[in-house]
């Protein structure tokens, strides 16, 4: 399942231009009231992405030539 995840980062990767920088963020729980939250669930773009269900992540994808796309979580 990991590689499903990695080829939507890859295939993702390969429309970015070159020299541009994706930021997503997976979110967090809203609150309901006081100390009560809601459950989590993450922002569905960086699901899609990483396939990682925990709050405040973030993904940075950044492409800065043909060759050389670099991931980072």
């Amino acid at each position: 399942m990991v590689d499903f995840y990695k080829q939507n980062r890859e295939r993702f990767a390969d429309k970015m231009e070159n020299g541009s920088m994706l930021v997503l963020f997976a979110g967090y729980a809203p609150v309901k009231r006081g100390d009560q939250f809601y459950s989590f669930a993450p922002q569905r773009n960086f699901y899609y992405l990483t396939g990682l269900t925990h709050e405040g992540l973030i993904l940075v994808i950044t492409k800065s030539n043909e060759e050389n796309v670099g991931y980072k979580h």
